[in-house]
C-alpha cells in the first residue's frame, strides 16, 4: 500500500501534506457460495480503481492503473487461491457462532407473578423470583411478553379481562405505548442525542413534559440520518451502506404510520410520539430526501443551495417540534422556516475547521468564495486571511439576517411556540463568537463549548421568548 501511495501522490502532483489510500475488500456468501466478492481503492475519498475477483474485471479512472497481462493473471491467482478461500471460512465462522448464540438455551432472568387477595380476588401486586431451570429462550420471552401487559395493568386498571383469552396476549407496542413499558428506548434516544446534540439536548431538556420524550426521538431521529451521511463523507466504501441506512429509515418511517414500527429503539420512540402528537409525515420523509442527496459529498454551489439544505432539514425538524408544542399556526411555521436555515448555515460555518482538517473538504458557498477570490486551498490550510474572513462574514451575516426575520415575528406567534425556538441561544452565541474574533472561523475559542449556555437557555426560556 506505500507503494501504491506514493505512486498515487507522483500521478496526482501531490508533494506535501497528508494523504490517504483507501482500500476496501467485501465479499457475501449465500447457500456456501461467494455472491460477491470485489476490491475497491480510493485516494483521498475519491475512488481510484475497482477489482471484480469472481468475474475477474478491472475498472479504473487512472490511466496508469491499467493492470497488464502479468499483472492481472498475478492478482487473479492470489484473490482465487489466498482471500476467497479466506473469505469463505471467517464468514462461515461468523455464521456459526450466530447460529449457536441463537439456539443456545438460557433461563429468562425475571418472572412476573401475581398475588391476589384472598378476600377479593383482585390483583394486588407482583414479585419477581428465578425461574425453574431448563425453559429456553423462547419461553422467557413469552413470559416478559405477558409481564408486561400485566404490569401495565395494575399501574392504570381497565375492564377485568380473563387471563386464558386472547386478549390478555397483547401486543409490547400497546404495552409501551401508554405507560413507556421499555425505558430502555428513551435512554437510548437520550444517550445519543446528549452525545452527538449537546445543544439540541438542552433544549429538549427544557420543554414542556408532555413534548420532552417526542422532541428527544425526533432529534435522536435526526442524529441518525446525518451519522449515515457522515459516515459516506468519511468514507467512500461506506456509501452503498449509507444509502442501505436511509432506505431503511423511509420504510421505518412507513411502517410507523402504519402502525407496524420496527424493533429498533429511536423507530419506536418516534412511534410512540407520532401516536401522541400526530405529527406529519412529510416532514420526516422530507429530511431523509434531503440528507440522502447530501451523500454525494459536494460543496454547496451557492449560498441560495446550503438555504434550501437548511430548510428541508433543520426547518422541517422545527416543524415537528412545534407540533410536539401542539402549535400548528402559519406565523409560527414561518418563524420556524427562517431558524431552521440560520441553525443550518451556522452548523455549516462551525463545522468548517473539522471539514477542511479531516475531511480535507469545503462546503462553504461556492459563489462567495470565487466572488472574494478564497480558494479551497486557503480553507484546507485553516488560513487566516482577509478573503476567507470575507466569506465567513457574509455566510455569518446572512444568518444573522434569518434569526432578525425570524424575531420579526415574534408578536404574532403563539407563547407556546417559544421552547422549539431555544436553539436560537446557541445560535446567536456563535454569531456574537465569531464577531469577536474578526470572523476567524479557525480560531481556537469557537472549537470550546460555552460554560454558560445551559444558564442562558434556561433564562430565555424563563421568559417565554427567542
Amino acid at each position: 500500500m506505500k507503494i501504491g501511495l506514493q505512486h498515487l501522490r507522483k500521478i496526482s502532483n501531490h508533494t506535501a501534506g497528508v494523504h490517504a489510500l483507501q482500500v476496501f475488500i467485501a465479499c457475501d456468501l449465500e447457500d456456501e457460495t461467494l455472491s460477491r466478492f470485489f476490491v475497491l481503492s480510493a485516494y483521498d475519498g475519491d475512488e481510484k480503481h475497482q477489482y471484480n475477483v469472481l468475474s475477474h474485471t478491472h475498472t479504473t479512472v487512472v490511466p496508469e492503473f491499467v493492470w497488464e497481462k502479468t499483472t492481472r493473471e498475478l492478482r487473479r491467482l492470489t484473490y482465487t487461491n489466498i482471500y476467497q478461500p479466506l473469505c469463505v471460512r471467517t464468514l462461515r465462522r461468523y455464521l456459526q457462532e450466530d447460529k449457536n448464540i441463537l439456539l443456545r438455551k438460557e433461563r429468562p432472568r425475571v418472572r412476573v407473578t401475581q398475588r391476589t387477595e384472598a378476600h377479593s380476588g383482585r390483583t394486588q401486586g407482583s414479585k419477581l423470583k428465578v425461574p425453574a431451570p431448563g425453559e429456553n429462550m423462547a419461553a422467557g420471552f413469552l413470559s416478559l411478553r405477558s409481564s408486561l401487559f400485566y404490569c401495565r395493568k395494575h399501574v392504570a386498571p381497565t375492564a377485568a379481562v380473563p387471563a386464558h383469552t386472547p386478549t390478555a396476549v397483547t401486543s409490547l407496542r400497546a404495552a409501551a405505548s401508554t405507560r413507556g413499558a421499555f425505558p430502555h428506548d428513551e435512554n437510548y434516544c437520550l444517550d445519543l442525542v446528549r452525545t452527538r446534540d449537546y445543544e439540541g439536548f438542552l433544549c429538549s431538556l427544557l420543554l414542556p413534559p408532555a413534548a420532552r420524550r417526542s422532541s428527544l426521538a425526533l432529534r435522536a431521529f435526526n442524529v441518525e440520518l446525518a451519522q449515515a451521511g457522515g459516515a459516506v463523507k468519511d468514507s467512500v466504501s461506506q456509501k452503498t451502506a449509507g444509502l442501505m441506512r436511509m432506505q431503511f429509515w423511509r420504510d421505518a418511517v412507513e411502517d410507523i404510520f402504519r402502525d407496524k414500527p420496527p424493533p429498533q429503539p429511536i423507530a419506536a420512540e418516534l412511534w410512540r410520539a407520532v401516536n401522541n402528537h400526530s405529527l406529519t409525515k412529510r416532514w420526516m420523509m422530507r429530511i431523509i430526501t434531503e440528507r440522502e442527496k447530501d451523500m454525494e459529498d459536494r460543496g454547496h454551489r451557492s449560498l441560495q443551495e446550503l438555504e434550501v439544505y437548511s430548510e428541508n432539514t433543520q426547518s422541517s425538524l422545527l416543524y415537528l417540534l412545534l407540533e410536539c408544542l401542539g402549535v400548528r399556526d402559519v406565523h409560527a411555521d414561518h418563524a420556524a422556516s427562517h431558524v431552521g436555515k440560520a441553525q443550518g448555515i451556522v452548523t455549516c460555518l462551525r463545522a468548517t475547521p473539522y471539514h477542511s482538517t479531516r475531511r480535507r473538504k469545503v462546503y462553504l458557498p461556492t459563489d462567495l468564495c470565487m466572488l472574494h477570490g478564497a480558494s479551497q486551498e486557503d480553507f484546507l490550510r485553516g488560513s487566516s486571511e482577509q478573503r476567507v474572513r470575507d466569506v465567513v462574514y457574509d455566510v455569518a451575516s446572512q444568518a444573522h439576517v434569518h434569526l432578525q426575520h425570524a424575531r420579526s415575528f415574534s408578536k404574532n406567534v403563539p407563547p407556546a411556540a417559544s421552547p422549539a425556538f431555544l436553539c436560537t441561544v446557541a445560535l446567536e452565541d456563535f454569531l456574537q463568537r465569531v464577531r469577536t474574533v474578526d470572523f476567524d472561523v479557525f480560531h481556537a475559542s469557537l472549537q470550546k463549548r460555552n460554560p454558560l449556555l445551559a444558564i442562558q437557555l434556561y433564562l430565555r426560556s424563563w421568559r417565554s421568548s427567542y
